[in-house]
Parts: C-alpha cells; structure tokens; sequence
C-alpha cells in the first residue's frame, strides 16, 4: 500500500521502518491474550504480516528475518517471552519459519489488490497470510509429534485467533488508510 511512497524515500528511512517493525512485532508479539476455554491469542502473525501489507514484501520479510534473528540470540520476543534456536528445531520451529514466507508472499500480493485498500482485500490478505503461517506449521508439529487427533480438532483452537487478527489488522489497514487519505 504504501510501498511506492517508501521506495522514493532515502535508504536509511527504509531500514529505519524495517528496524521499527521488527521492534514492534518483538515487544508487542510476545503478549499472550487469554481466551476463556479457547487456547490464548498472540498479536505475532499480526504484527509479521502488518508490516507486509503496508510496505510490502521487501519490509516485510526482512522485518520477519530481524524479528526471528533476535530471538534466536535470546532476545524474549517469541509467544509468552521465550526464546533461542531451540524454539527453531521445537514444534513451534514452522510457525516461526512460515513468519518470512508469509511476509513475503502477502506483501508481494497487496500491491496487486489495489491502491487503496478495503475490507475485503484487506481481510484476504490477513487471513491468506495467516493460513500459510498456520498450514506450514501444523506440517512441522505433526510431523514432530505425530498426533492421533484429527486436524480440525488440533486447528478448531486456534480460530476464534485467527479471525481476531484477520479482524485487527483489517481494521488497522483500512483506518490507516483513511487517515492518510484525509491529511493527504
């Protein structure tokens, strides 16, 4: 969405946005939000693919690598602060591999969605996003520990998650966008 502008831009402005995503994704991205009867919700692929859709692939997944990059050094940026290669290797090592391979495949997709941004792309996006981080994931869990439940009952948890992100950042995107539509 705002890819163009960012280009046009001197480099550092792009590392800056790239440092400043990463940050956020790491301070914010940990932050569990408990869900009664429901397995709790982290804001994560929210804030790897917000970055992605405002900015772009380039942003996005480079704004994933850093993010990874420092909890792999032992920066407590991963789901309910942890953090190490160890998580890499564990059953949440595909989820958080799929976090740059979403990155950039939707920041690569929302330019061709459209200029300007609305519900429907928006949430198409996110949900796509979330999808493959989702897909590839589960794939590297069950591969891990194989698991005797079938994978609806394994996904149905993770939902009611899944739809509030879809939800936030198309509510984030789009109101970002109208602002900057208005001061523009």
């Amino acid at each position: 969405m705002y890819r163009k502008w960012l280009m046009d831009q001197p480099r550092w402005v792009a590392g800056i946005t790239v440092l400043l995503c990463a940050v956020s994704a790491g301070l914010m991205g940990p932050v569990a939000i408990a869900v009664p009867g429901e397995v709790p919700v982290t804001p994560q692929t929210l804030l790897i693919l917000l970055p992605a859709v405002l900015f772009g692939w380039e942003v996005g997944a480079a704004g994933a690598v850093l993010y990874l990059l420092a909890g792999g050094l032992g920066a407590p940026v991963f789901a309910h602060f942890t953090s190490g290669w160890e998580r890499f290797t564990g059953t949440t090592g595909g989820y958080l591999l799929a976090f740059p391979m979403a990155a950039l495949l939707v920041g690569w997709w929302a330019p061709t969605a459209g200029e300007r941004f609305r519900f429907l792309r928006s949430g198409v996006l996110f949900f796509a996003g979330q999808i493959l981080i989702l897909g590839f994931g589960m794939a590297w869990q069950r591969n891990i520990v194989p698991m005797e439940t079938p994978l609806w009952d394994a996904v149905s948890p993770l939902v009611p998650g899944l739809v509030l992100k879809t939800a936030a950042g198309t509510l984030l995107v789009t109101g970002i966008a109208r602002v900057v539509d208005r001061v523009t």
